[in-house]
């Protein structure tokens, strides 16, 4: 018998914003890691393609969507996300410049997760990154340094605004305790 789809960390008890949801298939967290997985998977292919590998572009597109729809969340959000996520991965082949789209793809992760508040505020890291990117790198060659800089922006920024709301559920579950 399949376990509860309420996604719950075990040590501290939080419960994950998209844990309630119910899921006419599979387990929460599997599909969750295996969504941002494909996600991410979907952009390098994406990013992997040149005159010679056009294959790329039709199946990082594919693998990109397909992480979307995997995610748990509401449907209109992994749409968004989906529209987002690969307007950003197609704006970025044109090179280092472009690193600052990929705040679409964080837009799209923080309305699927169910952010709210502050979070949105993390969009000004990735954004100011792709401003430094594209200064440290003008050339095609320079995507590479470009997209570790920017992505791991666009990670802490999505890890920042998690925390962020891990905050403000614990200190509203202490108001509720304390009344």
């Amino acid at each position: 018998m399949r376990g509860a789809n309420t996604l719950t960390h075990m040590s501290s008890g939080r419960q994950d914003p998209t844990g309630p949801l119910p899921l006419r298939w599979g387990y929460h967290r599997d599909r969750l890691w295996s969504g941002l997985a494909l996600i991410i998977a979907g952009l390098v292919a994406l990013q992997g393609a040149n005159t010679y590998t056009l294959w790329l572009l039709g199946l990082g597109t594919l693998v990109h969507v397909v992480g979307w729809v995997l995610l748990p969340a509401r449907g209109w959000t992994r749409v968004v996300g989906a529209l987002l996520g690969l307007t950003a991965t197609w704006i970025l082949l044109t090179g280092p410049a472009s690193t600052w789209v990929l705040v679409l793809p964080l837009a799209g992760w923080l309305l699927a997760r169910e952010r709210r508040g502050l979070a949105w505020l993390t969009l000004l890291l990735p954004l100011a990154s792709g401003i430094l990117a594209a200064q440290l790198w003008t050339e095609r060659s320079g995507m590479a340094g470009a997209l570790a800089l920017s992505g791991a922006a666009v990670v802490a920024a999505a890890w920042l605004a998690a925390l962020g709301a891990r905050r403000r559920r614990t200190s509203s579950h202490r108001r509720e305790d304390v009344r």
